[in-house]
C-alpha cells in the first residue's frame, strides 16, 4: 500500500477485515515527511514500513495499491508493472500527461499487467465507454464543492481566492481536464477517469464553490449518436472533505474486482 491517506486506510481497513477480496497486506510506504505516522500504523499493523515507494516491490506485490499523490505514482508506476505486479492507481490525474500514460500503458502491455482506476467518486464509466464505440459528440463535467474542499489547490497559487468570502456558488475554474488535473490535483480526478473513459474527446470542465453545498456534486452530461447521457451524483464526503465516500468504497470494489472470476464492464 503506497499511501496512508484516507483512501489508503480506508482500504488497509477493508483489506484486512477480508472486504477487498483474498488480499493480504505485506507493507506500506509514503513520503518521509509522515515516517512518524507510518511507524505507528506500522507496529499497530504489524507489517513493515518504508518511505521509498520503490522498497514495496521487493516484496513481490500481487498489486501495488498508489493511494498517495500524482508524483507518487510517476515515480513507482512503470517500474510496478515491470516488476510484475498490477498496478491500481488512485491518483488518476497523473494518466493526464499523454507521455507518462504511453509509458505506463506500454508497460502494462509488455508486462501483461494491469492498471486498474477505480470509478471513484462517480459511476457510469461503462457506458462512456460503450457510447464511445459510435459518435461521441460531446461530454461535460460540473463539479460543485464547499469551497474549503478547495482549499491548498495549486490554482490558488496563480488566483489568490478567500474562500471563505464566497457567499454563493461561484464557477472557480473552466477549462479542459489536463489544466483541471494540474490544478486541483487532489479535486479533479473524477475529470481524468472521465477523460480516460472517452478517449481523445475533449471534456468541458467547471469547478463550482458553493458555501451551501454539504456534499460533493459531478453532474456528467454526454451527447452523441447514441442519444444522450446525464449521469448526477451528489456525494456525502469522507473524514476528508477532498474525498467522497463513494471514492473510497470504489477503491475497495476495484481491488476487489481485480481478482473476480465475474467482471462488470
Amino acid at each position: 500500500m503506497l499511501g496512508i491517506g484516507t483512501i489508503g486506510r480506508h482500504l488497509i481497513e477493508a483489506i484486512r477485515a477480508g472486504r477487498a477480496g483474498a488480499y493480504r497486506l505485506e507493507a506500506i510506504a509514503d513520503r518521509p515527511a509522515l515516517e512518524s505516522e507510518l511507524q505507528a500504523l506500522s507496529a499497530a499493523l504489524g507489517v513493515p514500513y518504508l518511505t521509498d515507494p520503490l522498497g514495496l516491490l521487493g516484496y513481490r506485490p500481487f498489486v501495488l495499491v498508489e493511494a498517495a499523490s500524482q508524483d507518487a505514482l510517476r515515480k513507482c508506476g512503470v517500474k510496478t508493472l515491470q516488476s510484475g505486479a498490477h498496478l491500481m492507481a488512485m491518483s488518476v490525474g497523473a494518466l493526464t500527461d499523454g507521455d507518462f500514460a504511453t509509458d505506463l500503458l506500454g508497460a502494462a502491455r509488455r508486462a501483461d499487467r494491469r492498471v486498474v482506476v477505480p470509478s471513484g467518486a462517480i459511476g457510469g464509466l461503462d457506458a462512456l465507454l460503450a457510447a464511445r464505440q459510435g459518435d461521441l459528440h460531446e461530454v461535460s463535467l460540473v463539479t460543485t464543492k464547499p469551497p474549503r474542499a478547495l482549499a491548498g489547490a495549486p490554482f490558488f497559487v496563480e488566483h489568490p481566492t478567500d474562500l471563505d468570502a464566497i457567499a454563493s456558488a461561484t464557477t472557480i475554474f473552466e477549462g479542459s481536464v489536463a489544466d483541471a488535473a494540474r490544478l486541483f490535483p487532489a479535486n479533479l480526478n473524477v475529470a481524468a477517469a472521465l477523460s480516460l473513459a472517452v478517449g481523445a474527446k475533449a471534456v468541458h470542465v467547471r469547478i463550482v464553490a458553493d458555501p451551501t453545498a454539504g456534499q460533493n456534486m459531478h453532474e456528467i452530461v454526454a451527447r452523441g449518436d447514441f442519444g444522450e447521457m446525464r449521469l448526477r451524483f451528489v456525494n456525502e464526503p469522507s473524514s476528508n472533505p477532498r474525498t467522497s465516500r463513494l471514492a473510497l468504497y470504489a477503491a475497495v470494489a476495484a481491488l476487489r474486482q481485480l481478482d473476480e472470476p465475474l467482471q462488470f464492464a
